[in-house]
């Protein structure tokens, strides 16, 4: 059994395969034999093709810390009772484009290789695989279970050379569309409950049930850019919910929360209470009336205004606002000038009890470490973990050309950040980290995505 799930960025491919082994542990627990376990294993492809050999090349010796060796030490932690199944998530495939590095095809083929025991490169031919690749190898294992995970379709002569194998000759390219029509609707309205239920946390209990009615476009195609409006929405929908129940101290039900957009403005309304929104050039939602709802967020601003920089230091306010709350995590703020990006950076990390990582290179210095480096490799993820889980800290990220960019993707997006040698345990969260990225040249797609704002700084 094996997938190759491909679509457009927003589409879930990236949700599906992180709750897939969760979904499918579950199920063989309630259904199968309670003893049986799922690991996980992630891989990103999305390497120089260099580096993904040296992390999936065999060592024939007791310090092979190759990714086949992982996954097979997976199927059997020393907490099982017996062996289990290991969900192999291949993440960020590239494209078939020979010119590039990595590319699909030499991805592919190196995958092909190193799943089926062989060392070396990849024959065209089809050549008898030699006697003892068998043994070393896993492409007869039915119990790991691979699934793809990319922005373009799996092409035919990548697919050729993975079918080679037993484990991928069943491959499933399945193309994945974003959530559209009803179930869109359905599922703005689950998830603004859902944020807002997991703002208020213990004081939930006091609201009850509560009543939506949200009219505001929904959009069509990828689903993040909603995602973060509703997010947006949940905030100032907390900040209402509070002044009414516990700041006024009402205990009759609660009324329905009614959130209707019109153009650029925004009315949430609760009961006789409201707040009148705008939304900005970056989308940004902030009260019609400046305002700041977390006292911790002035004083930076504060600092900033006195500086010559050209940002809206009022939708810097509203950010650190979102951020301080949990609201967007991670806070990403995109600034063109080194200057800019400094100061806020600099201003940002001056609130009490927050971290600050200065001056980190994407281009030179390691964002994550890779399986051969030297214990005590310097790198950016294990620099954020030493603060503690959940700690809020700020990190100034130079991002000096194209590929850097590519390379802080991993570390600047929603989803932890984990290397085939993680767990879920030490995966890196991004809950409470602020980056403060100076990019030179185009900003990529990948990185615009995840921004909060981004300004044009003088």
């Amino acid at each position: 059994m094996s997938f190759y799930l491909y679509g457009v960025a927003g589409s879930g491919k990236s949700s599906l395969t992180r709750y897939f082994p969760i979904a499918l542990n579950d199920a063989i627990h309630d259904y199968a034999d309670p003893e049986v376990s799922v690991r996980y294993v992630k891989e990103n492809l999305n390497k120089p093709i260099e580096t993904l050999q040296l992390e999936f090349d065999l060592r024939p010796n007791n310090n092979d810390l190759s990714i086949m060796s992982i996954i097979q030490g997976r199927r059997m932690a020393l907490s099982q009772l017996k062996p289990g199944l290991v969900v192999v998530a291949l993440e960020e495939m590239p494209p078939h484009d020979l010119n590039i590095d990595p590319n699909q095809l030499e991805t592919s083929r190196l995958l092909s290789q190193r799943f089926s025991g062989r060392i070396g490169q990849f024959q065209d031919s089809s050549a008898a695989v030699p006697r003892n690749a068998t043994i070393r190898g896993m492409s007869r294992d039915a119990s790991i279970v691979p699934l793809f995970s990319s922005n373009y379709e799996l092409h035919e002569s990548s697919c050729d050379a993975l079918t080679r194998l037993d484990m991928f000759r069943n491959i499933q390219a399945i193309k994945m569309e974003p959530v559209g029509g009803v179930m869109r609707a359905t599922f703005a309205n689950a998830f603004l409950e859902h944020c807002i239920y997991e703002a208020m946390g213990n004081k939930c209990n006091m609201i009850g049930r509560l009543q939506i009615k949200l009219d505001i476009l929904l959009g069509d195609g990828d689903t993040r850019p909603l995602v973060r409006h509703l997010r947006m929405l949940s905030f100032y929908s907390k900040f209402l919910i509070e002044k009414r129940y516990i700041h006024d101290g009402n205990v009759s039900p609660c009324p329905v929360l009614s959130i209707k957009e019109s153009g650029t403005s925004c009315l949430v309304k609760l009961g006789r209470e409201e707040i009148v929104l705008s939304i900005d050039r970056m989308n940004n939602l902030r009260p019609l009336q400046t305002r700041t709802f977390d006292p911790r967020t002035a004083p930076p601003v504060d600092l900033l205004r006195k500086d010559d920089i050209d940002i809206d230091f009022d939708e810097l306010a509203t950010i650190v606002d979102f951020w301080l709350a949990g609201t967007l995590t991670p806070a990403v703020v995109v600034a063109t000038n080194p200057r800019t990006s400094k100061s806020i950076a600099k201003a940002v990390a001056s609130i009490e009890g927050v971290n600050f990582i200065r001056n980190v290179d994407a281009g030179s210095y390691k964002m994550m470490k890779s399986l051969y480096d030297p214990k005590g490799t310097p790198n950016l993820r294990d620099d954020i973990l030493r603060f503690g889980r959940g700690s809020l800290v700020v990190i100034e990220l130079i991002c000096p050309n194209f590929d850097s960019q590519l390379r802080a993707r991993e570390i600047v997006e929603d989803s932890p950040s984990m290397t085939a040698f993680s767990t879920q345990a030490s995966a890196l969260s991004k809950s409470g980290l602020f980056f403060s990225l100076c990019v030179k040249g185009s900003i990529s797609p990948e990185i615009a995505s995840r921004s909060s704002l981004i300004f044009y700084g003088r």
